[in-house]
C-alpha cells in the first residue's frame, strides 16, 4: 500500500476562514456559485451568502434569534439546524420546505449550551446533492461556562472551523454526487494552509463529508485536547494522539503549540490505521476501489507564527459539570434496527422512510433510553434531531473516553450496539415530527430515516407522584443599597438529573401591590465555585412551564430573570444582582419532574437582611407528593455572630411556619423548645452546623404533607439584621 505522506510541506492554497454573522437577526441566502478547485476548471457549486459554505454563526445561550433564509438556488429546499434543541417546526427537516424565492424565518430561543453545531439542507432525497454542492456552515453557541474556562475562542485569530469534505469532481468540474469523493476539501480548499499562533490554538473539526471517516490526528505524534463534543464542552481535557470523526459529528480540540514556532505540521486522517471492514474510507471498509481508502490524508499544513497579544497558554484541569440522567429514571426502552444489504438500500427496521408516517411517538419530558442495533455489514453514524445524549454502553460495555460527552450523533459498528439515554422536553408538536436517521447522506436519501414526534401539552399542569418531598423553595428578601445582597443556595441529592427554573423576580411583584419591588435584577448559577448560566431575562418560551408549575405568569417583556437549567446532585449558589439599585426580589427555585425517580431538592438557604413591613425575610416552600416530610427550618442570627463573625447579624431571631394564613407552627429560642434535642439531632443528619447552646436564633422541626407553606423570619420587637434563613429535609 502506498501512503500519501503525512508531511507533506508546501501546501499552497490559503485556508478559508468563513467570516461570522452575529445575532439577533441572522440573514442567509442559499445560492448558486462557481469555485475552481483545480486552476482553470470551474465547478458550479452552492453557498450560504456566497460561493460554497456558508458564515460561521455566533450564538449566545438565551439569545432570542430571528433566522431568515431565503432559497435562491432556483429548486426547493430546506435548512436543518444540526444539533440545535429547537421546536420541530423550526429545526428544518424534511417537512419544513423552503421554495425557490421564498424566505423562511424561523424564531426561537437559543436553548443549547456552549457547542459547535452546524447548519446544512435536509430535503429528502436531495440532501446529498445539496450539501456536495457546498451548502454547510458552522454556528458556534456560547455561554458564560466556556468563558470561565478560558479556552481559546477568538475566531480566524485561536480558534478556526475545520470542515471536513470529500468530493468526486469529473473532467468538466462538475460535482459527482456521490458517497465517497476522490478529492480532498478542507473549508472548500485543496492542500490548504494556516497560520496559527505558538500557543494554544483551537480547532472546530466537523466531518461534513457525504460518508468518510476520519481519524484525526497530528503529523509530529503531539495530543490532540478533546475539550468538546457535538453537544458541548466535556467535563475535563482529554489528550489522545487520534480521534476518529464520522458524518455529522464533530470535535472541539486544543493543540499546543507554545513551543512550536517556526514550524510546520500538518492535521492529519490517520485512515490507515482505521480496523476492520465497516468504516466508509478505511482500506477494506465499504467503496473498494476509491483511491483515497486507507490512505493518511493531510487536511491542513499548519505554519506556526508568533504569539498574539492576550494569547491562551494553559488549559484548565476541569472545564464543565455534565448532568447526565441515569437509566433508572427512563420510562422506556426503544429498539431501533440498521437493516438491508447491497444492492438493496439501507433501512431503519426494514422500513423506507415515508413523509405520512409517524415511526415513534414520544411523550414530553419522557426520559428514554434507544437501543440502535446494527444488523448490517456497514458501519452507520446514527443521528438524531431535538436531542443530546449520552451513550450507556456499546455492546454492552462502557463507552470510551472520548464518547461519555454530549452526543448527538454515533457510529454503530457492524453487528454493534449502542444504547444510548436522552431527555425529550420543552417542545411538543403533534403534527410535525423531528427525523432520526444515518448520517450517511447516501443511505439517508435512500430512505434510512424514520420520524417522531414529541406530544402532550406543554402547560399540563406537572403531576408529582410517589412519597412526599420538596418541589418548590423561594425567599423573598431585600436587596441592594443598606441591604446588600443576598446570598442564596439550594442543594440536590441523588442520582440521575433534575430539570430546574430558577427565577429571580423584581418587576412583576408589582402587579401584586409591593411598590418597592426591585427594578431589574440578574441571576446566575454556581455550582462549587464555577458558573453554570447567567441571564438577566426571561424567554417566553418558558410561560408554559411556569403554567404547569402553578407559578404565577411574568408579563412580556418584564425585566425580571429566569434560567431553566438541568442539573444533577451538588451545592448550588445563586446570587441575584441589583442592577445597581435596590428594592425586594423573590428568588424561586422549581422542581419540573413530576416522576418520584432522581435526584431531589434537600436544602435552600439564604443571607440576607431581615427587616420590617416590605422588607420581611419569607420563605415559601411546597410540599408534593404523598405522605409527609420531615423538614428542619431555621433562621439563625446569633449564632452568625459568635461562631461566623458576621457584622450586622440578627441578636434574636425568630421564625413562624404559616398556611393559608393559619400559623402552624413558631420558635423563637431553639434550646428552650421541647423537641431541643430533636433539633439537635436532625441537624446533625443533615450536615448543618450547630447553634450555640442557649443562642436567641429561632429553629423549628416540622412534618408537612402536601400543600404549600410560608415561612416567615424577623426580630423581637421588630428588631432587623442579618438572618441566614435555612430549610433541610430530614431523612
Amino acid at each position: 500500500m502506498i501512503l500519501v505522506a503525512a508531511t507533506v510541506v508546501g501546501a499552497k492554497t490559503p485556508l478559508f476562514v468563513p467570516p461570522t454573522l452575529t445575532g439577533p437577526v441572522y440573514d442567509l441566502t442559499m445560492q448558486n456559485g462557481t469555485m475552481e478547485f483545480t486552476p482553470g476548471v470551474v465547478t458550479p457549486t452552492a453557498g450560504y451568502n456566497g460561493d460554497f459554505l456558508g458564515p460561521t454563526l455566533i450564538m449566545h445561550k438565551g439569545d432570542d434569534v430571528v433566522m431568515n433564509v431565503t432559497n435562491e438556488l432556483g429548486e426547493i429546499t430546506t435548512n436543518h439546524w444540526h444539533g440545535m434543541h429547537v421546536s420541530p417546526e423550526d429545526d428544518g427537516g424534511p417537512h419544513t420546505t423552503i421554495a425557490p424565492g421564498a424566505t423562511w424565518s424561523p424564531a426561537f430561543t437559543v436553548l443549547d449550551d456552549a457547542a459547535t453545531m452546524w447548519y446544512h439542507p435536509h430535503l429528502h432525497h436531495l440532501t446529498n446533492k445539496h450539501v456536495t454542492k457546498g451548502l454547510s456552515g458552522m454556528i458556534l453557541v456560547r455561554d458564560e461556562v466556556e468563558a470561565a474556562a478560558g479556552l481559546p475562542q477568538t475566531y480566524g485569530v485561536d480558534e478556526f472551523p475545520i470542515f471536513l469534505q470529500d468530493r468526486n469532481i469529473n473532467f468538466d468540474g462538475q460535482f459527482i454526487v456521490d458517497e465517497l469523493g476522490s478529492t480532498m476539501l478542507v473549508n472548500g480548499a485543496v492542500d490548504p494552509y494556516l497560520e496559527v499562533p505558538a500557543q494554544m490554538v483551537r480547532l472546530r473539526v466537523l466531518n461534513a463529508s457525504s460518508a468518510r471517516g476520519y481519524n484525526v490526528g497530528l503529523s509530529n505524534g503531539a495530543p490532540l485536547h478533546l475539550v468538546g463534543t457535538d453537544g458541548g464542552l466535556r467535563e475535563t481535557p482529554l489528550a489522545g494522539s487520534r480521534f476518529l470523526v464520522t458524518p455529522g459529528e464533530r470535535i472541539d480540540v486544543v493543540i499546543d503549540l507554545r513551543d512550536a514556532q517556526g514550524t510546520t505540521l500538518n492535521l492529519v486522517a490517520f485512515n490507515s490505521e482505521l480496523e476492520g471492514i465497516d468504516i466508509a474510507g478505511s482500506a477494506n471498509g465499504p467503496g473498494g476501489g476509491n483511491p483515497l481508502n486507507g490512505l493518511d490524508l493531510p487536511l491542513v499544513e499548519l505554519r506556526v507564527v508568533a504569539s498574539t497579544a492576550g494569547a491562551v497558554t494553559s488549559l484548565p484541569d476541569s472545564i464543565n459539570v455534565l448532568a447526565r440522567p441515569i437509566a433508572a429514571q427512563a420510562t422506556r426502552t426503544r429498539t431501533i434496527r440498521m437493516t438491508g444489504a447491497p444492492p438493496s438500500p439501507f433501512l431503519l427496521d426494514d422500513t423506507p422512510f415515508d413523509h405520512g408516517v409517524v415511526n415513534q411517538t414520544v411523550h414530553l419530558n419522557a426520559v428514554e433510553i434507544w437501543e440502535i442495533r446494527n444488523d448490517t455489514s456497514y458501519a452507520h453514524p446514527f443521528h438524531i434531531h431535538d436531542v443530546q445524549f449520552f451513550v450507556l454502553d456499546i455492546d454492552g460495555e462502557p463507552p470510551p473516553p472520548e464518547l461519555t460527552g454530549k452526543k448527538d450523533t454515533i457510529l454503530v459498528r457492524r453487528r454493534s450496539t449502542v444504547r444510548f439515554i436522552a431527555v425529550f422536553d420543552d417542545h411538543a408538536n403533534d403534527d410535525v415530527p423531528y427525523m432520526y436517521h444515518c448520517h450517511i447522506l447516501t443511505h439517508e436519501d435512500d430512505g434510512m430515516m424514520g420520524q417522531f414526534v414529541v406530544t402532550g401539552a406543554k402547560d399540563a399542569p406537572v403531576n408529582f407522584t410517589g412519597p412526599a418531598r420538596v418541589v418548590n423553595l423561594s425567599t423573598r428578601a431585600e436587596i441592594g443599597g443598606a441591604a446588600g445582597s443576598p446570598v442564596a443556595g439550594f442543594v440536590i441529592e441523588g442520582e440521575g438529573t433534575k430539570k430546574m427554573v430558577i427565577r429571580a423576580v423584581g418587576p412583576e411583584l408589582r402587579e401584586f401591590g409591593l411598590t418597592t419591588a426591585l427594578d431589574d435584577p440578574d441571576l446566575a448559577l454556581f455550582r462549587a465555585g464555577a458558573i453554570l448560566a447567567r441571564q438577566d431575562d426571561w424567554s417566553a418560551l418558558y410561560a408554559d412551564a411556569f403554567k404547569s408549575l402553578g407559578a404565577f405568569a411574568l408579563s412580556p417583556a418584564s425585566a425580571d430573570a429566569v434560567l431553566v437549567q438541568t442539573l444533577g446532585a451538588g451545592v448550588y449558589t445563586t446570587p441575584v444582582g441589583d442592577g445597581g439599585g435596590s428594592g425586594v426580589m423573590l428568588l424561586e427555585v422549581y422542581d419540573t419532574n413530576g416522576a418520584s425517580t432522581g435526584p431531589e431538592l434537600t436544602n435552600a438557604s439564604t443571607l440576607a437582611f431581615a427587616g420590617t413591613g416590605d422588607a420581611t425575610l419569607n420563605a415559601g416552600v411546597v410540599v408534593a407528593g404523598e405522605g409527609t416530610v420531615k423538614l428542619l427550618i431555621r433562621a439563625v442570627g446569633p449564632t452568625l455572630t459568635s461562631r461566623f463573625s458576621v457584622a450586622g447579624a440578627m441578636a434574636d431571631s425568630q421564625v413562624s411556619l404559616v398556611q393559608a394564613g393559619e400559623a402552624l407552627a413558631s420558635n423563637d429560642n431553639w434550646s428552650e423548645a421541647a423537641n431541643a434535642a430533636d433539633v439537635v439531632a436532625a441537624a446533625d443528619a443533615v450536615g448543618a452546623f450547630p447553634l450555640e447552646l442557649g443562642s436567641a436564633d429561632a429553629a423549628m422541626l416540622i412534618e408537612l404533607s402536601a400543600g404549600a407553606y410560608t415561612v416567615v423570619t424577623s426580630g423581637q420587637s421588630g428588631a432587623v439584621g442579618t438572618v441566614l434563613m435555612e430549610i433541610y429535609r430530614v431523612p
